[in-house]
């Protein structure tokens, strides 16, 4: 065999490792690709699911703000508290009939639970300063959710987030341990929209997320009844546990981030009372060392801002 035979032998070998390497490399880009496009075919229905939620959300949140107005001009055809708009100023609550027969059972839970003798409570404290006061409406949204609505300045609370709460209360066995369950979810999640109403009438100043700002005023109002933070904590470890967490670029923490700010700040209030939070490991004794701490600062912090609002000094 001559030399230059093996040369060309040789370079034809390369000539082929080197295409065999090509069109492997082409066939994976290519699949890359295929799987790119489907990826972005999958973001781009998920986005339109999205954009019909959020439009159906709108319209529910529309056809609200219209029983709002209705609220304000007429006020009939609803129920409402001692406290309500014949007293101005004040936050005064409204249940309106559930339209749906299965969400009756939730209407008359939200009902029981005692909400007109605790905003009147509340209302002993602090002073609104909107001559209308600040409506408390309990009624059937079609979705599951409690909020402040910036723009009619009142709290929405969906008999729906009343029936999840109940859905969820059936990881307790016991049914007091039930009933405490959602009674302590309703009002924690009720404290919480009073926190962002707070925030908005009174204009306060929020460092960080304004999310942890309602649920460390949320967590401080609920101190007299430790239990109901105690069982808001644990509703969050639930959600974690069914994988109902918010969107990493949402405006909500992580379920698990605030169940354990929440029994941090329970803990911290009065850690002699509940040191069984720390002994029975629902919150590691390295996050426990400094709750007093962190509850004494939002203690503190909190008192200062609401203090020109109180009807008591």
């Amino acid at each position: 065999m001559s030399k230059n035979y093996k040369i060309a032998v040789i370079f034809l070998l390369l000539v082929n490792v080197v295409l065999a390497g090509y069109l492997y490399t082409y066939h994976a880009g290519y699949k890359s690709y295929d799987d790119l496009l489907s990826k972005h075919e999958k973001q781009t229905a998920d986005f339109k699911v999205l954009q019909a939620e959020n439009e159906y959300l709108k319209q529910s949140k529309e056809q609200i703000r219209g029983q709002y107005a209705a609220l304000l001009k007429e006020r009939g055809g609803l129920e409402q508290n001692t406290t309500g708009p014949s007293d101005p100023g004040n936050f005064y609550v409204y249940y309106v009939p559930a339209t749906s027969g299965s969400l009756e059972p939730y209407e008359e839970l939200a009902r029981g639970a005692g909400f007109d003798e605790y905003v009147s409570a509340f209302n002993v404290v602090f002073a609104v300063p909107l001559s209308e006061g600040i409506p408390v409406v309990f009624t059937q949204c079609g979705f599951e959710n409690a909020y402040f609505d910036q723009n009619t300045k009142g709290i929405v609370f969906c008999y729906e987030l009343v029936e999840l709460f109940t859905t969820m209360s059936a990881f307790y066995e016991d049914e007091t341990l039930r009933a405490d369950y959602i009674t302590a979810n309703m009002f924690f999640a009720l404290n919480h929209e009073i926190a962002h109403a707070m925030i908005d009438i009174y204009d306060l100043p929020v460092v960080g997320m304004e999310e942890d700002a309602a649920d460390q005023l949320a967590t401080l109002i609920g101190t007299s009844k430790a239990e109901y933070n105690f069982h808001a904590a644990i509703n969050y470890r639930i959600l974690d546990s069914l994988g109902r967490n918010p969107d990493y670029f949402g405006d909500h923490p992580l379920n698990e981030e605030r169940y354990y700010n929440l029994l941090c700040l329970t803990y911290g209030s009065d850690p002699a009372i509940h040191y069984d939070i720390v002994y029975d490991e629902y919150l590691p004794a390295t996050r426990a060392a400094g709750c007093q701490g962190e509850f004494e600062q939002v203690e503190k912090s909190w008192d200062e801002l609401l203090s020109p609002y109180k009807k008591v000094k």
